[in-house]
């Protein structure tokens, strides 16, 4: 990735919610370690129950999140995808599908975790998305 694309990077992150509470350093560390992946519409990103190996960032796109068939949540740009099986150690708790082109930035967990032990404010911005997430489920 150039110098300049993943500066411009780093600044569309900054204005993510997710990335608020970050530095721009540790979003230039998080965006050095990350690859740039699309799918296009009406492709599942990942599946439940399989093993999780990457966190994904949506830049741009929207797509559904399912258990087992029923719809429990919709996702756009600044959405952050993988976090739980990334934080829990755990299997994918659901599947992502495209609706539109999806298009963001996917951190292998090996990479993801030198990260957040390096850099907290990462860490931190990881467990309030999962945090968020769990008080939804909940709330349904």
């Amino acid at each position: 990735m150039h110098a300049n694309d993943r500066q411009a990077i780093v600044a569309e992150l900054r204005t993510f919610a997710a990335f608020a509470a970050c530095s721009k350093d540790d979003l230039d560390a998080l965006v050095a370690q990350a690859a740039e992946f699309a799918v296009p519409a009406h492709w599942s990103l990942l599946h439940q129950d399989i093993p999780a190996h990457s966190l994904y960032i949506i830049r741009e796109g929207s797509a559904t999140v399912f258990d087992g068939r029923r719809e429990i949540a919709s996702l756009a740009q600044g959405d952050v995808i993988g976090e739980m099986a990334f934080l829990t150690g755990s299997r994918r708790t659901a599947t992502v599908s495209s609706i539109t082109r999806l298009s963001g930035l996917r951190i292998g967990y090996r990479a993801l975790h030198r990260l957040v032990t390096e850099r907290p404010q990462l860490a931190e911005a990881l467990w309030s998305v999962y945090d968020t997430r769990v008080a939804v489920a909940k709330a349904s």
